[in-house]
């Protein structure tokens, strides 16, 4: 009887630990970004790689590859052995999905994967643990999911000229977001949810239907662009917001 009781009290006590005690996670919001990674500039000027054949013959030196405008109906498998690629570009091809192998690519930190045939932003896009850059323009995207909110390390994000509607307020907790394009779209309002950016720099709501923008929004020191084109914005209000913040770059 006192070792049933010892095992009884044994078990309450491990049902009661909180939860990252209680498993392994595997989320990644608990991985710092790879010391292996490039900046964005440093990205931008290194050496692009513009066919697969090429990339399996060099697997090495293959950082930066690019396959636009190659009909893929589907990311070609011999991506999963370039081990050292840290920016994708699938744009301008017929993808719906992504494969899973993505994830175990561990530097990969950049995806082109716009003007493709995407209706959702693809859930297995959660397991590249150093994404930082998602570009998903000009897919046929109607609605943000709920996880949005566990791309932890996400910089940038454009999914401008999809039929989103709403931008829900998940989004806004994406903590490390510097820059965020949703011109082309049908959104009609921006949450005061959005002030929790706190590193944003960039806001594209070009040839959207929005009237107005947060008074918070202005508070937030980090911000230098708002790209407004074409918005339901006035003119009236983009004078008035250069008086409270005249170093803002004001696209009207």
């Amino acid at each position: 009887m006192k070792r049933l009781k010892y095992f009884t009290m044994l078990l309450v006590s491990v049902s009661f630990l909180p939860a990252c005690q209680q498993q392994n996670s595997t989320d990644p919001e608990e991985k710092s970004l790879n010391p292996g990674l490039l900046s964005k500039p440093e990205l931008y000027m290194t050496r692009r790689i513009n066919s697969i054949a090429e990339a399996i013959e060099s697997p090495d030196s293959t950082i930066k590859l690019a396959l636009y405008q190659q009909k893929l109906g589907e990311v070609p498998a011999e991506i999963a052995g370039l081990k050292q690629i840290q920016s994708l570009g699938l744009s301008w091809n017929n993808l719906t999905e992504v494969p899973a192998f993505l994830g175990d690519l561990p530097l990969l930190q950049s995806i082109h994967l716009s003007h493709n045939r995407f209706e959702e932003i693809p859930v297995n896009l959660l397991k590249i643990q150093n994404l930082q850059y998602l570009l998903m323009s000009n897919n046929e995207i109607k609605q943000i999911p709920v996880y949005i909110n566990r791309f932890y390390h996400l910089k940038e994000l454009d999914l401008s000229g999809n039929p989103i509607e709403k931008i829900p307020d998940r989004l806004y907790r994406l903590s490390a977001l510097e820059v965020l394009v949703m011109g082309d779209t049908g959104i009609k309002k921006i949450s005061p949810e959005i002030c929790k950016l706190t590193r944003l720099r960039v806001l594209d709501i070009r040839n959207t239907n929005v009237k107005d923008l947060p008074d918070c929004l202005f508070e937030i020191s980090s911000i230098q662009t708002l790209r407004l084109k074409n918005s339901g914005i006035t003119s009236g209000q983009v004078e008035t917001w250069k008086e409270t913040r005249p170093d803002i770059s004001f696209e009207f």
